[in-house]
C-alpha cells in the first residue's frame, strides 16, 4: 500500500521524472511521488511527508523543511555532512537513492516498510548482429529484443552505424555520443547517469551516435569501465549491444559473455551470417569456449 508522500524538488526535468517514476513504480514501493520543477514551489510543502531536494535548491527550502525528513541529492560530490540531513550523490543508481530513502524513513521511526531486496542477479553482456539489412530484419530484431526483455531487466545500447529509430522527441532516449561524453569526464555515477538517459519501455534503450567514429575510437579499457559501471551501479540484469548489420568492434566483442548472430530463412542470409561468425571466431582466444551462436529468427 502506498501511503508515504515524497516531494521531489528538482532542476532537471528528465532526471526528476525518471527518479519519480522509479521510486513510485517499484513493485513494493510504499511511496507516492510529487515532482516540483519550478522554485520555490507554489504547492504547500505540507503535502510532502518526505522531501528529496537537489543540493542547489537547499537554500530555498532549508527553513521551510522544518523537521521533515530530507534526502539531499549532492550534485557535485562536495556537499559536507550535516546533522539531521541525509546526503547522497545525485548521479548514481536510482536503486541506491531508493535504498537511502527507505533507510531515512525507517530511521525516523514514523513508518515501517518492507526493505528492498538488494541482492544482485547475474549480469549478462550480450551482443546481437543481423548482417542482412531490410525492413523485415529490423522488425524481427526488435521483436527478438522485446522477447529478451521479458526474461530480465534489460538495457540495449545501439551501436548501429546507421539507425532508423533515432528519436526526435525532446524526451526520447539518450545517445551513445552522450554516454561517451560522460564516460570521458571520469566522474562518479556513470552507470546511473546512463540509466537515467535510457528510455523505459519493453526495455531501456540508448540510441547510436550519429558519428560512428566516436564509437570505434573508444579504447578497450573505456568499454570495460562503462560495462563495470552499469553492472555495479544499476539494477540491470542484461546489457545488450545491438550492432545492427555490423560491424562488430573488437574491443566490444571481447567484453561479451554471449554473441548472437541472427539470420532469416533465406540461404543468402545464412551465408552472410556464417561469414561474420567465422570472422569473429578468429578474434576469440584459443582454448576458451566460444561465446558465438548463430540463431534463425
Amino acid at each position: 500500500m502506498k501511503n508515504i508522500t515524497v516531494g521531489i524538488y528538482e532542476t532537471e526535468m528528465v532526471y526528476g521524472r525518471r527518479l519519480a517514476a522509479y521510486i513510485s513504480g517499484y513493485d513494493r514501493s510504499p511511496f507516492i511521488t510529487g515532482l516540483y520543477l519550478e522554485h520555490p514551489a507554489a504547492e504547500p510543502l505540507a503535502a510532502s511527508d518526505v522531501m528529496i531536494i537537489s543540493s542547489s535548491l537547499w537554500s530555498l527550502y532549508r527553513e521551510a523543511a522544518g523537521d521533515k525528513p530530507v534526502l539531499l541529492l549532492d550534485e557535485d560530490g562536495m556537499m559536507p555532512a550535516s546533522d539531521g540531513i541525509v546526503t547522497v550523490f545525485k548521479y548514481q543508481s536510482a536503486a541506491t537513492i531508493y535504498d537511502a530513502l527507505t533507510d531515512l524513513c525507517l530511521n525516523t521511526g514514523r513508518w515501517r516498510m518492507a526493505m528492498r531486496d538488494s541482492g544482485k542477479k547475474p549480469f549478462e553482456i550480450l551482443g546481437i548482429c543481423r548482417p542482412a539489412r531490410s525492413g523485415e530484419a529490423v522488425r524481427d530484431t526488435e521483436n527478438y529484443l522485446a522477447d529478451l526483455a521479458g526474461q530480465a531487466k534489460m538495457l540495449c545500447i545501439s551501436l548501429e552505424p546507421v539507425c532508423s529509430r533515432m528519436a526526435e522527441a525532446e524526451e526520447g532516449p539518450g545517445t551513445m555520443a552522450e554516454v561517451i561524453y560522460y564516460l570521458r569526464q571520469g566522474r562518479p555515477g556513470l552507470g546511473s547517469r546512463v540509466a537515467m538517459m535510457a528510455k523505459g519501455g519493453a526495455y531501456d534503450l540508448i540510441l547510436p551516435a550519429q558519428v560512428y567514429s566516436e564509437v570505434t575510437d573508444l579504447r578497450a579499457e573505456e568499454w570495460e569501465r562503462l560495462i563495470t559501471a552499469l553492472h555495479e551501479e544499476t539494477d540491470y540484469e542484461r546489457l545488450v549491444f545491438d550492432f545492427g548489420c555490423g560491424p562488430v568492434p573488437e574491443a566490444v566483442f571481447r567484453c561479451l559473455t554471449h554473441m548472437k548472430i541472427l539470420y532469416g530463412d533465406d540461404p543468402w542470409e545464412n551465408e552472410i551470417a556464417g561469414r561474420l561468425c567465422r570472422t569473429l571466431m578468429a578474434l576469440e582466444d584459443p582454448g576458451k569456449s566460444s561465446v558465438i551462436d548463430m540463431e534463425e529468427i
